[in-house]
């Protein structure tokens, strides 16, 4: 893919003046804040990079490949188990793994500090 492909899928998802909105409150849709936005796409593109969930193709920062991993990840999300059960289950099956020095997000939520402990005790399972 390249980075104006993945810009205009976006557009044609979702609401170009929402969209531009997001960047700039006060937006008046001129040239100067769709450069912007497309200053956020490629930001959030080479976040994407770092997490490992897309490959840049060599120097070239515009074409960029989605992982096989997040594909897999997707198609088992996207068969109506629980996401986390279906996150569980690939780490078990080794297709991916916990990041041990990854930060949690802080959440008041009872639930989610059971969610954790499901995580470690699955990592512990696949030891």
């Amino acid at each position: 893919f390249t980075q104006q492909e993945l810009y205009d899928e976006l557009l044609s998802l979702a609401d170009e003046n929402r969209l531009l909105k997001l960047v700039n409150q006060r937006s008046t849709g001129s040239d100067l804040d769709r450069t912007k936005l497309q200053e956020k796409v490629r930001a959030s593109l080479s976040r994407l990079r770092r997490l490992g969930m897309v490959w840049f193709f060599g120097n070239d920062s515009s074409k960029f490949r989605i992982t096989e991993s997040v594909f897999r990840f997707g198609a088992d999300v996207r068969g109506g188990d629980d996401a986390r059960e279906a996150q569980l289950r690939l780490i078990r099956d080794g297709e991916a793994m916990l990041l041990e020095n990854a930060t949690a997000p802080v959440d008041t939520d009872d639930g989610e500090g059971q969610e954790g402990d499901a995580s470690e005790n699955a990592e512990e399972e696949q030891a």
